[in-house]
């Protein structure tokens, strides 16, 4: 063997490249190696506090053992080109188990992670489709990694072992086509690109306030299938040029230690570095939830809010008199409201409360109404009327203007939670059927929380609105007429769907909502449609495992929910506001409605597919049994039952505070 200053680890031939590119090289990926490590172990640390898919988690740790074996290879070789770590049994055992584990590690995390979810994404509302791919990626993934340790294992011994030139050539050769070309070449590429456009071209059907933690989920996948078809389309030119070429093949040991696993080092540091990101995301959200009030403080700022509110509201046969002396008006949009100690009170449409607040009133009103009053499960009709009009009865406001004045005025009670974190201008408006349950609504606002990652501020009428006088809803001066309390309420609904620019659609029961049959739920979505607000459908966690498994199966649950759709078959409690309504939606085009909701609801049940259909998250999601607490001795108005023309819709309500003007129950606390 000819003597000369640098050989390839693997032809043994004197090769004509300067030892300080070989330091270089070498020396970057040593660093690029250690900073993988460190990235690790803050992921592992990461990972207690959120969970990730086993696979993603499983195939990183892989490959950061693989390439920490390998290290020890890398420092000799930096610090001496000259030498071999190939012709060092000690070194090039410990490199062949590291590589043969960093393969493995590589072909989990593409077939068993990235192509899986891409699968998953890609054909979530294509149940044979999806199941079809996701089995054939997991076999895909069983057949490479056997073929790395079926193929690694016995290559590297003949690196070591062989002397013949033309030998280690055919090696070389076969080693480019078989891992350049075929294992993680142009054959893989084309299903990484594939995956790639079929998700691009899902963008165009989702909604722009899609969750979050799915936003993460296709652009992450989207992201790694595009590395991957580029990594791809270059492995596969450098392998059919490794084998062709005699100048490369001479170069093989170089060409794979410098610019292969360099490269791969890299990608594996990127993509560690971008699931680091989620995690910390994910880790962040679980412990930065705002501080939540129990009942009994809930009803506390209540108490201090009415008592507030009572002593400085004008009498309620005199709504435009001026302000007593030392009192100042409320501000814009609470005419009858005045407050010399609390902030001025913002206009109807710009009152927007967490879900966590709202979430208490469900188990006030089991602790404030006797047990023969009490309904287990009741609809939201029966909390607003045997609850929050009680409540808030003596200051004849809302119960929004209530919490905001009892935030102002308990401090001691609100010091770990104050106003901002549970009232402020709305990012969403709820749109609900009256007779739909209380409980399920609270859930659905719950995983809107959850899904968008944020704590969201929501527009919900029965705590924005006063449901005592609708004169609230408005503005207008003392001079002038007032305006017809209809029109004040239809401009009232417009702004509280404008201000946020979303709409939130509770889907209570999901296989046959309510809210779409119901005529003034239409009109909200009708609205939305003409101030091009973002719409999207809200379910309870329950059902949609309960559409996850339908999906699975076929579309028919779809189809199903779709053909129900129909705005001239809603109806209304009072006949005048269905003739409204109906004349609205008659004037922008009957079919072009019904086509908008159902794009809204076919765009909605492929978030909930993208969402469920998932392992880790199917098994991460907790479906929450949310129970009410046993009724206490409290006293109260009466039962429901005993009173049968009781209003239970927001139509039936509203004529009926427009045409009775009787005094409101007594709500003592």
């Amino acid at each position: 063997m000819e003597e000369c200053e640098l050989r390839d680890g693997w032809s043994r031939v004197c090769i004509g490249l300067p030892p300080v590119l070989i330091q270089v090289l070498v020396g970057l990926l040593c660093s690029i190696v250690t900073m993988l490590v460190g990235l690790f172990a803050v992921y592992v640390y990461l990972s207690r506090r959120a969970k990730r898919p086993r696979a993603r988690s499983l195939s990183f740790g892989l490959m950061t053992f693989g390439f920490l074996l390998g290290l020890p290879s890398f420092l000799w070789h930096a610090a001496n080109p000259t030498l071999l770590p190939s012709t060092h049994v000690g070194l090039h055992a410990t490199f062949v188990v590291g590589d043969v584990i960093d393969h493995v590690g590589f072909v989990m995390l593409i077939y068993w992670d990235i192509v899986n979810e891409g699968v998953r994404l890609a054909l979530a509302l294509d149940p044979k489709g999806r199941k079809l791919g996701l089995r054939m990626s997991t076999a895909m993934g069983v057949i490479c990694i056997v073929v790395q340790i079926v193929f690694l294992v016995p290559f590297w011994i003949l690196i070591y072992t062989v002397d013949t030139d033309w030998q280690r050539s055919t090696l070389c050769s076969a080693f480019a086509v078989m891992q350049y070309v075929i294992v993680f070449g142009a054959v893989p590429s084309f299903i990484f690109g594939t995956l790639a456009w079929r998700l691009r071209s899902l963008w165009k059907d989702l909604p722009g306030d899609i969750p979050l933690h799915l936003l993460y989920r296709l652009r992450y996948t989207q992201l790694c299938l595009t590395l991957l078809t580029l990594l791809g389309v270059t492995d596969g030119i450098l392998g059919l040029t490794v084998a062709l070429v005699p100048f490369f093949t001479v170069l093989s040991g170089f060409l794979y230690d410098c610019v292969a696993l360099l490269s791969l080092s890299i990608l594996t540091l990127v993509l560690l570095g971008i699931e680091v990101f989620l995690t910390y995301q994910k880790a962040r959200h679980r412990t930065n939830r705002p501080c939540q009030l129990d009942a009994s403080e809930v009803l506390g700022v209540v108490q201090s809010g009415v008592s507030l509110l009572k002593i400085t509201s004008p009498a309620p046969s005199a709504p435009c008199a001026p302000p007593a002396p030392g009192m100042r008006p409320a501000g814009p949009g609470l005419s009858r409201t005045w407050s010399r100690l609390g902030p001025v009170m913002p206009p109807v449409w710009e009152r927007g409360l967490g879900q966590g607040i709202a979430e208490t009133f469900q188990e006030i009103y089991g602790g404030t109404l006797n047990s023969a009053d009490c309904m287990e499960d009741p609809p939201t009709s029966e909390v607003c009327i045997h609850l929050v009009k009680p409540m808030t009865a003596p200051a004849r406001c809302s119960m929004w203007e209530c919490l905001a004045a009892g935030f102002t005025s308990n401090s001691h009670v609100c010091a770990g939670a104050p106003r901002r974190r549970h009232l402020a201008r709305p990012t969403v408006m709820v749109s609900h059927c009256w007779a739909s349950s209380y409980r399920e609504l609270m859930l659905i606002m719950k995983r809107y929380d959850d899904n968008t990652d944020r704590s969201n501020y929501f527009f919900v009428d029965v705590f924005s609105m006063n449901q005592h006088d609708f004169a609230d809803l408005g503005t207008y001066s003392e001079s002038a007429e007032p305006p017809d309390m209809y029109d004040m309420m239809l401009d009232a609904l417009t702004r509280s769907i404008k201000v946020p620019g979303c709409m939130l659609l509770a889907m209570v029961p999901h296989e046959n909502s309510k809210m779409l049959t119901r005529s003034w739920c239409l009109y909200e979505i009708y609205i939305a449609w003409k101030v091009k607000a973002e719409v999207s459908c809200g379910f309870i966690p329950e059902a949609e495992q309960v559409m996850k498994q339908s999906l699975t199966k076929d579309d028919r649950f779809i189809r199903r929910m779709l053909s129900k759709i129909n705005a001239e078959a809603s109806s209304a409690t009072v006949k005048a506001d269905r003739d409204m309504i109906l004349k609205l939606i008659h004037s922008a085009g009957v079919d072009r409605f019904n086509s908008f909701v159902r794009e809204k609801l076919r765009t909605s049940l492929r978030v909930v597919a993208l969402t469920t259909l998932r392992e880790v998250e199917g098994k991460d999601m907790e479906i929450e049994d949310v129970s009410l607490r046993s009724p206490g001795s409290w006293g109260s108005p009466s039962s429901p039952g005993s009173a049968p023309d009781t209003p239970r819709s927001r139509s039936a309500f509203v004529h009926r505070d427009r045409e009775d003007e009787s005094d409101e129950s007594s709500f003592s606390i």
